[in-house]
């Protein structure tokens, strides 16, 4: 072997041994930036159930009511089977590394804000001591606050329910608009065609914080919860709400959530629970 291909074969050897001295060290220090900066390092499965209304009235039973028997039967399945339903803000901490992570944790989820939410499921949920989030839509709760005329079947919960349930420590709520709970004009709280940034920007702004004032004032609590009306985003969203302080944000994409640490924003994913199902078949690929 003549001189110039020994000095290549040293020269690429060497090289060789410095891509892996370099490669030893940045892997060491990516393991050592995993355990200083994400405390929770085991993946945790984490399934979000996402309930609207209650009721008796049987004709009204379908994908977005369930009977209260029903959801009486989801809380005892979920004892029997050893999960424990967090709140939200307990998720977060647990993520965190500043509390234990329950075996099997589950997080109930309220969307709406229904009167019936305050009738049937909490009294329940303080009779089984069981918890959940309940995301409400400010403008209704203003008007049903403000008006007596209330039924069941169609009420809101009122400012005055919210800090009954708030103060128990069973429930923590949510923010699900002032008033974009609605189909006409835009797709939830989504930038509409033609709508400038800064246009955008100030309309998602004012309305989330609405109903963000008046649960500090009802809950004495800032809310970090916002849970997108009919699951629907952009980008833009994304970006004022991580802005304006919100942690978590929920949507309607039906998969179990694989957790390993807290990274705002948090998303969740959540399965709507219909009428018409046993808790067992419901909960079967969900949380067995």
């Amino acid at each position: 072997m003549t001189l110039r291909l020994k000095l290549k074969s040293v020269l690429v050897f060497l090289l060789i041994l410095g891509m892996v001295a370099v490669a030893q060290h940045v892997f060491s220090d990516e393991k050592i930036v995993q355990v200083m900066g994400a405390p929770h390092q085991e993946s945790t499965s984490v399934p979000v159930i996402m309930y609207h209304h209650m009721l008796n009235e049987q004709s009204r039973w379908g994908e977005w009511t369930i009977s209260p028997e029903e959801f009486e039967a989801d809380l005892i399945y979920l004892k029997e089977h050893g999960y424990t339903a967090m709140l939200i803000s307990e998720l977060v901490s647990a993520l965190k590394g500043e509390r234990e992570m329950p075996e099997k944790p589950i997080v109930l989820t309220f969307d709406d804000g229904h009167e019936s939410t305050y009738a049937y499921a909490f009294p329940l949920l303080k009779e089984y001591g069981m918890k959940a989030v309940v995301s409400v839509i400010g403008r209704y709760s203003d008007l049903f606050s403000e008006d007596d005329g209330h039924h069941i079947s169609y009420s809101y919960l009122q400012w005055q329910q919210v800090k009954e349930m708030s103060d128990s420590g069973l429930v923590e709520f949510g923010n699900h608009s002032y008033d974009l709970h609605d189909n006409h004009n835009r797709r939830g709280c989504c930038k509409m065609w033609g709508e400038s940034k800064e246009e955008y920007r100030a309309m998602l702004g004012e309305d989330t914080q609405k109903t963000h004032d008046r649960l500090k004032q009802a809950t004495g609590k800032d809310c970090v919860i916002y849970a997108y009306p009919y699951g629907a985003y952009c980008e833009e969203s994304q970006e004022l709400l991580k802005e304006m302080g919100y942690q978590v944000v929920l949507g309607c994409e039906e998969k179990v959530n694989e957790l390993t640490g807290f990274t705002p924003v948090l998303w969740l994913d959540r399965f709507n629970r219909p009428h018409g199902k046993s808790s067992s078949d419901f909960f079967q690929k969900i949380a067995p």
